[in-house]
């Protein structure tokens, strides 16, 4: 070691030299070439935006921009606002019941329910919409009352449930009183269908399968005030997203139109008066498939429309 000293020192002043360098020289050229790399990049990013100069965003643009942002968002404030008017017709109890804590007791809900599915079965069958089948005999269907119009067995964990269909039924029976519906065949309720979804953004699906036997001609109309909304407050207004409707002939309808047996022509002096035997056309069999949207905004949101940030200078609206 005595006679290689020097060796060895200078053995180690190149070691700690290119340790230096590496971690000197090197390191520092690399991060000068990933800035150069990065600057290249910056450069042609505004090449490209030189090159369409005349559509890069401007601080008018901008203004515009923001401006069309608060219209939708007072059109989005304005939307929930009228859904949740439409969703308190689905939401509100009897009117008659006694509610405390937001729910009225399983027996006083369940003592109203079976006397308003009562009377509503007697409507409809004072209407001929619900248990005639025989015209000739007069003598109804023999069918497990209500069971085929929705209506179910009220328990404690299944009130809101039972109050929210009832109103559905409500709006539907009266779309079928406003749509010349002959015969409500059945109305029900599914709690589950693998085929369709059970949610949505703002609430949840009631889905529903209604079957009722109605003239062509008077189809279009009954779609029409099952989707309307009514300003009525004695009817209930829903919102219905249709999934399905089928039309179909009822075969012993089409057996049973008159055939014309007189051939005589109408003489040429009463064409202009003539008027023919009025017919009954036959009935269809109309099957509807459909969601009640039934909302659920939190309770916290009330919509209100978007209004200007303080300071905003407001020349740019």
């Amino acid at each position: 070691m005595k006679k290689n000293w020097f060796i060895l020192i200078v053995a180690v002043t190149v070691l700690v030299a290119i340790v230096i360098f590496y971690f000197g020289v090197i390191s520092y050229y690399q991060e000068i070439s990933q800035q150069t790399d990065q600057l290249k990049e910056y450069k042609e990013k505004i090449e490209r935006i030189m090159a369409k100069k005349d559509e890069v965003p401007s601080q008018k643009w901008i203004e515009q921009y923001e401006a069309r942002q608060k219209e939708l968002d007072n059109e989005i404030a304005s939307g929930k606002k009228y859904y949740m008017e439409i969703d308190k017709s689905l939401e509100k109890w009897f009117p008659e019941l006694k509610i405390e804590k937001a729910m009225p007791s399983a027996d006083n809900f369940k003592t109203m329910y079976l006397d308003k599915k009562d009377a509503k079965i007697k409507e409809l069958k004072a209407k001929k919409l619900y248990g005639v089948s025989d015209d000739e005999t007069g003598e109804e269907k023999k069918m497990e009352e209500g069971k085929d119009l929705g209506f179910g067995e009220p328990a404690a964990d299944n009130i809101k449930k039972l109050q929210k269909q009832f109103w559905i039924q409500e709006a539907l029976f009266a779309s079928m009183m406003e749509s010349n519906v002959v015969k409500c065949e059945r109305l029900e309720f599914h709690d589950s269908n693998p085929s369709r979804p059970v949610s949505f953004s703002y609430g949840s699906y009631i889905p529903f399968n209604l079957t009722v036997c109605i003239q062509n001609k008077d189809v279009p109309g009954f779609i029409y005030n099952v989707m309307k909304f009514r300003s009525d407050k004695n009817t209930p207004s829903i919102c219905v997203l249709v999934r399905n409707v089928s039309l179909t002939r009822i075969s012993d309808e089409i057996k049973n139109i008159p055939e014309r047996t007189d051939k005589q022509q109408v003489p040429h002096k009463d064409k202009d008066t003539y008027k023919p035997e009025s017919v009954r056309l036959p009935l269809s069999r109309l099957s509807f498939e459909g969601d009640v949207l039934d909302f659920d905004f939190p309770a916290k949101e009330e919509p209100a429309p978007v209004k200007d940030k303080p300071g905003k200078d407001k020349k740019h609206k």
